[in-house]
């Protein structure tokens, strides 16, 4: 199986930032829904109760807590189905596939979750 090529900082600042405007095209606060503080774009968890992900943030009391929740989720952002759910994750930040070079690169996800946390940021000093 061939993988996507590591991203550089400046594919996830890409990515995020299409992300955030996908979020803002579709309601204008999301970002007061996300807790900086428990952001956390590698999740660790399927289950949306244990997943600090901006998706999971977001959808908490709405999805069923399912392993299926995400995989839903995106399927409603992004109106498709199959392997390319998670190119379309990809392509907005909400995650990051595994590439030839490792299979979780901590440092990236870790770079993802900045890179949120200042998108939020951003978006809330501007609506103060």
């Amino acid at each position: 199986m061939t993988h996507s090529p590591a991203l550089t900082f400046q594919d996830l600042e890409a990515n995020a930032a299409r992300g955030a405007a996908l979020l803002d095209s579709l309601d204008s606060a999301w970002f007061w829904r996300v807790d900086p503080a428990v952001l956390d774009m590698a999740g660790g968890s399927f289950e949306i109760g244990d997943c600090g992900c901006v998706l999971a943030q977001l959808n908490r009391g709405r999805l069923s807590v399912s392993l299926g929740w995400y995989t839903d989720e995106v399927r409603r952002l992004f109106e498709s189905t199959g392997p390319e759910l998670n190119d379309d994750a990809e392509a907005h930040g909400f995650l990051i596939k595994a590439n030839d070079d490792d299979d979780l690169d901590e440092s990236r996800y870790d770079a993802l979750t900045n890179i949120w946390r200042a998108l939020i940021a951003d978006r809330r000093a501007a609506t103060a």
